[in-house]
């Protein structure tokens, strides 16, 4: 019986071996906790999707700067920044076009300026309070039309180019996120004729369902919507949480004063602080 020699691979000079290192925690307990909120919120125009989340900025255990990333007519962000008082003003950071007006990101090109001016101004984002992406479907829509793809269901180069520039960028930053969507119509089929399908009153983020499934990246998915008090004079506004990672059903809070962020975190740390309790 011949004798085999053991199989020698030969490595190319410029492949250098590392060594990896490997630590095992016993508890959760004993890493550090990112406390950072990876949120999707959708709703129609007037929703106060946009005023939600500058309320960011009035969160008195969060520090330093927002960064709006802005692609819809900036007449809107502007009116809502002029309801903030000047100190919080003065930490809303909108990166501006070269006419020194607050820049609508509709373009890969765009995007891609703004990002490198970001990571070079601010590395991973740990300084920040957070960075909000409003609204990322028309940026998404940009993509789509500039690629043109020629079997428009898959949106393979479009996909790529939303992953790298703003899914990744915006929610693998190290601070808190917020990703503003419109909503989209849930159509159902009518029982008596199949083939016609009808609203059915209810609503999603428009990036629901898409072959990418954006939204398993989030630990938060809210849908804002506005109500009219009794006197039908006066709007409020109702936030309905979807997902979250404290594991409950989906259920409505009422946000009457229209602070979204304070008062979602602060309902948000009660249930948390509920749930340790009872365990």
């Amino acid at each position: 019986m011949s004798s085999r020699r053991p199989m020698q691979r030969t490595r190319s000079r410029g492949n250098i071996s590392q060594e990896i290192k490997v630590t095992l925690k016993n508890s959760i307990n004993t890493i550090q906790e990112a406390n950072h909120v990876k949120m999707m919120m959708y709703g129609r125009t007037g929703a106060g999707t946009t005023f939600g989340a500058l309320d960011i900025l009035k969160d008195k255990n969060l520090t330093g700067d927002v960064i709006y990333l802005n692609t819809d007519l900036s007449q809107n962000l502007k009116d809502n920044v002029l309801l903030l008082p000047e100190n919080l003003q003065s930490r809303l950071i909108v990166p501006r076009d070269e006419n020194g007006e607050y820049m609508i990101i509709d373009s890969e090109e765009k995007m891609r300026a703004v990002k490198s001016a970001l990571e070079a101004e601010y590395g991973d984002f740990s300084s920040c309070a957070g960075i909000v992406f409003d609204y990322a479907n028309r940026f998404y829509d940009a993509l789509i039309e500039k690629y043109d793809p020629t079997i428009p269901i898959k949106y393979r180069k479009p996909n790529e180019v939303f992953r790298e520039l703003c899914w990744d960028f915006v929610m693998g930053a190290n601070t808190n996120s917020i990703i503003i969507s419109k909503e989209k119509e849930i159509y159902q089929e009518d029982m008596d004729n199949p083939s016609i399908q009808t609203g059915s009153g209810e609503y999603e983020s428009m990036f629901r369902g898409s072959k990418a499934d954006w939204l398993t990246d989030c630990n938060l998915i809210i849908y804002r919507e506005t109500r009219f008090r009794d006197d039908r004079m006066k709007r409020k506004f109702v936030s309905i949480f979807e997902k979250h990672k404290l594991g409950m059903t989906a259920f409505e809070y009422d946000d009457p004063n229209g602070n979204m962020w304070t008062n979602i975190m602060e309902f948000y740390a009660k249930k948390q602080k509920e749930i340790r309790e009872q365990n």
